[in-house]
């Protein structure tokens, strides 16, 4: 039953944002006139289980429901009429390209301003960075380097850190900045060691391994911030932006990881390991299903951009590279045969991807 349960919370996800995504073609193609011949939920890999016609639009389902499409006339280029894909100006074809992805960016943001107007935790940024709000941490200090300045000045594993050079710790990534800005400068380190706060000295170097470091591996443990509620739209945004950031970072991980070790990076999950985060996270309560839900509606956006054929980020390269060539398209079949080929890479990329998650 459990099983069960997440199969059919992932389908409903996948689903939903899926369906938001081509909603935003669909809409704002017919808004400029293109006539939309099909508006589909799945990837067309078997026939249609459900289909029916409303005007000149055919609303469709096929069975394997992590996908779907919006097929307008004269997307092939064969097409004559003005009210053809095809036909309309490059500005036009842009806009209905990136409304897919507009539209999951939309929707990622108002679940972050929900959730956050529900008192959800940031995690994507320092605590120090949202403004008018007071927090709370623990950052402990993980491992201390042998014969490193912070063990010469008495710095322990275990050490919680909440100030660095009289500036307070939001989280532990603004350590190495702290101690780069003061390197070869004795700087204090504000600590609770036991329950008992302290002060210690210790100079970052200014050569060598603890070169602007002084020999402690931060780690966040525990973090809590207090916030106007009417603030929950501008930390949304906060959000929203370090999220891109984060995903786009661990894209770039992955094609380097698959390329050069042929591996997949252990943060990475396809279809089978976000059905089993979606299981995890179902227990776990309302807000943080909100954060999930945003994350993975962003990661469609930003994968759906990337300049690979077939993909939205695909149509657009040709769209740019007709702008180059001012105004003269690409050839339709050629333009075709690129798009063909990268739905083949993408489909072996989900299952290289897959295997992974299933040896995991």
């Amino acid at each position: 039953m459990d099983i069960l349960v997440t199969i059919l919370a992932f389908l409903l996800i996948i689903g939903a944002l899926v369906f938001v995504h081509e909603l935003g073609h669909f809409w704002v193609a017919r808004r400029n006139g293109i006539k939309v011949e099909e508006f589909a939920f799945g990837l067309p890999l078997l026939p249609r289980i459900y289909s029916k016609r409303r005007g000149e639009t055919t609303y469709s389902i096929y069975p394997v429901p992590i996908g779907g499409f919006v097929r307008m006339l004269g997307e092939d280029g064969k097409s004559k009429s003005k009210r053809s894909f095809a036909a309309q100006t490059a500005g036009v074809r842009a806009k209905v390209l990136v409304a897919g992805v507009a539209m999951n960016a939309l929707v990622a943001y108002l679940l972050l301003t929900a959730g956050f107007l529900g008192g959800m935790q940031p995690l994507a940024l320092c605590a120090s960075d949202y403004p008018n709000a007071t927090y709370r941490n623990d950052i402990r200090i993980a491992a201390v380097a042998p014969d490193s300045p912070a063990s010469r000045a008495g710095l322990k594993r275990g050490d919680v850190v909440q100030t660095v050079a009289g500036e307070r710790i939001g989280c532990s990534k603004e350590i190495p900045r702290l101690t780069a800005a003061h390197a070869g400068e004795p700087t204090a380190f504000g600590i609770v060691r036991s329950g008992t706060p302290q002060t210690l000295i210790a100079a970052p170097g200014t050569s060598g391994a603890f070169a602007g470091k002084v020999g402690i591996a931060p780690e966040d443990r525990y973090s809590e911030l207090d916030y106007p509620k009417w603030e929950a739209p501008y930390i949304a945004l906060l959000e929203t932006v370090a999220i891109i950031s984060a995903t786009l970072t661990a894209v770039v991980g992955l094609f380097a990881t698959v390329l050069t070790q042929g591996s997949v990076p252990a943060g990475i999950s396809g279809p089978v390991g976000i059905a089993k985060v979606t299981g995890d996270i179902i227990g776990l309560g309302g807000v943080v299903l909100l954060r999930f839900v945003a994350v993975i509606s962003l990661s469609l956006a930003i994968f759906n951009l990337l300049p690979i054929p077939a993909l939205d980020g695909g149509r657009l390269l040709f769209v740019g590279i007709e702008k180059l060539r001012r105004g003269k398209p690409v050839p339709a079949h050629i333009e075709q045969y690129f798009h063909l080929a990268g739905f083949v890479f993408l489909i072996g990329l989900i299952l290289f991807i897959t295997y992974f998650d299933i040896i995991r």
